[in-house]
């Protein structure tokens, strides 16, 4: 009986996490938000199940439960500083601790992975965020050359290429989750400043209301350039990273890693 509720353990765990993942999902792609409650007693409940879990296993050593502890507050951590830098929400962390505690070393006991599980989702909910800011650096240096601004820095400039597209004010304004990375400063006169990302947290709508305004006082017109980054659904990559994570396992990762040291 304690052998088939440890086998049956993980696989609810995985359904806990699927389901919460795909909800979020919905909720991000929609509103950009999702409510901390479900987070909450997600992670609870894969933690009291992880708890339950290894505690069954006979196998368990003092180097198990080291290594278990490592890649919690290692894959935790990372998110959260991630978080606090502004690059990701609050959902997002959030759902990297759900993975997190629901498997520290592996989804389930079949899986022959190397490289901790929170790793992996890490590394493959990256993939489509990469490919996407490549594409866009591409893009840019193809078809906006005359619109990238000259006497900023190289550290500006860059995470610009990849990370933003120039548009005309009047689409931007049209555009519901956008924000952007050319800053209009009026004081005396119109100063234009760039940033190379946005907080995640911050509110778009307050850039957009302060556009209207310079409009209006003609400073700018709806035809001007603006710089402007999506705020694009990190969820969904997340979800994706878990699922391609526990299909293909770290085979993907290995054999890059084979091929490089070759």
């Amino acid at each position: 009986m304690i052998s088939s509720i440890e086998h049956i353990i993980p696989y609810i765990k995985i359904a806990l996490v699927l389901s919460i993942l795909s909800y979020a999902t919905i909720l991000d792609i929609k509103y950009r938000e999702t409510p901390l409650k479900p987070w909450i007693i997600s992670i609870l409940i894969a933690s009291i199940l992880t708890t339950v879990e290894y505690s069954m296993k006979p196998s368990l050593t003092l180097q198990v439960i080291a290594l278990i502890l490592f890649s919690i507050v290692i894959s935790t951590a990372i998110p959260w500083i991630i978080y606090i830098i502004g690059l990701i929400g609050g959902a997002d962390a959030l759902a990297y601790t759900l993975i997190t505690v629901s498997a520290p070393i592996r989804p389930y006991p079949a899986m022959e992975n190397i490289i901790p599980f929170p790793f992996l989702v890490l590394i493959y909910s990256n993939i489509v965020p990469v490919i996407i800011a490549l594409i866009m650096l591409i893009y840019n240096l193809s078809f906006n050359k005359k619109y990238i601004p000259k006497g900023i820095s190289l550290k500006t400039k860059i995470p610009l290429l990849i990370n933003g597209i120039p548009v005309k004010i009047n689409t931007y304004l049209k555009i519901k989750f956008a924000y952007p990375l050319q800053i209009f400063e009026k004081n005396h006169k119109l100063k234009i400043r760039y940033r190379s990302t946005f907080d995640i947290e911050e509110d778009p709508e307050i850039h957009k209301k302060r556009i209207r305004e310079l409009i209006n006082e003609g400073v700018i017109t709806q035809e001007d350039k603006i710089w402007i980054s999506y705020g694009l659904p990190f969820v969904l990559f997340i979800l994706i990273g878990y699922i391609t994570a526990l299909i293909i396992s770290d085979s993907f990762i290995i054999m890059i890693l084979l091929r490089i040291l070759r």
